[in-house]
């Protein structure tokens, strides 16, 4: 389910290039995404994985996938 979830973020934020956006969609629709540390680990792990699959397949998703990654991972909660 989270695999299909970031990859479909990873398409919009492709398309748009507009994270908050995609991470408004992509907070609501993961449970428990700043109350449990867990879920956004995970969220990047996928998109990790994600740019890893994509990157011969489709370049551009790859790196917004990456994108993606990188602002999860350095989301400041605070």
């Amino acid at each position: 389910m989270y695999y299909c979830l970031v990859s479909q973020h990873a398409r919009i934020f492709a398309a748009c290039a507009d994270f908050r956006g995609a991470g408004r969609h992509l907070t609501l629709n993961v449970p428990n995404y700043y109350s449990n540390q867990n879920q956004r680990d995970l969220v990047v792990g996928l998109a990790d994985y994600l740019a890893k699959k994509l990157e011969t397949l489709r370049p551009e998703e790859a790196s917004a996938a990456r994108v993606l990654r990188d602002l999860v991972k350095n989301q400041r909660l605070g």
